[in-house]
């Protein structure tokens, strides 16, 4: 049997999956691929979890593409399709919990456990810029959820960020004192200012849903 195998790589003694995203999305998450250790050196069983990271990869092409472009007649449309992409994932990540992949048990981390790992790694692979935007986005969500164990995200954490991010204000990140704080206390500095654009939601989603997506296969 060939010891080669799509979309996948012998890295001294463990297969890891790479697959490059195609243009349109990888401007939105900003990555160029989705790469994965297999934790096998086996290429039998590499072969079966390459299939399974397939389903994953497709997944989230699928839930980045379902926003669409921006839609000025129904600037809050894409919220809804949006928040369908924690249901793909947790169904995605139920099918990858085979026996062959939980080596061990183990306790799954929290959101701000796993933002703390995201935006280090991600500090390293975006220019300021782009790091900047990513950083605030997981931020504001790791502000809210940041207790919860990655394993216990579910839809209603999704709808809860959605609802939120159209009473966020334009003056956020730009006035001193909202600098570090929570997502709730920029809510309140919100009132009565000019709320940020569709277009800023949708942006800040497709972050936040990279970093579930991430997420989920790294907590468990």
């Amino acid at each position: 049997m060939s010891s080669k195998i799509k979309y996948a790589y012998l890295h001294g003694q463990v297969w890891i999956y790479r697959r490059n995203y195609p243009k349109d999305v990888q401007t939105i998450l900003g990555s160029q691929a989705l790469k994965q250790s297999l934790k096998t050196s086996d290429p039998r069983v590499a072969r079966q979890r390459v299939v399974e990271v397939n389903d994953r990869f497709e997944a989230t092409v699928s839930a980045v593409r379902s926003g669409g472009g921006e839609n000025t007649t129904e600037p809050y449309s894409w919220l809804a399709q949006g928040v369908a992409a924690i249901d793909r994932l947790r169904a995605t990540l139920c099918h990858l919990e085979a026996p062959q992949f939980n080596l061990q048990e183990r306790v799954a981390p929290t959101i701000a456990q796993l933002a703390d790992q995201y935006l280090g790694q991600r500090s390293n692979q975006l220019r300021p810029g782009g790091y900047k935007s990513v950083r605030y986005s997981v931020s504001l969500f790791a502000s809210k959820f940041g207790n919860v164990a990655v394993d216990r995200v579910t839809r209603d954490h999704g709808l809860d960020f959605l609802a939120c991010l159209p009473r966020l204000s334009t003056l956020v990140g730009k006035d001193d004192r909202s600098s570090g704080q929570s997502l709730d206390w920029l809510l309140e500095f919100s009132k009565s200012r000019p709320k940020i654009t569709a277009r800023t939601q949708r942006r800040i989603w497709s972050q936040v849903n990279h970093f579930i997506n991430w997420s989920v296969y790294q907590g468990i």
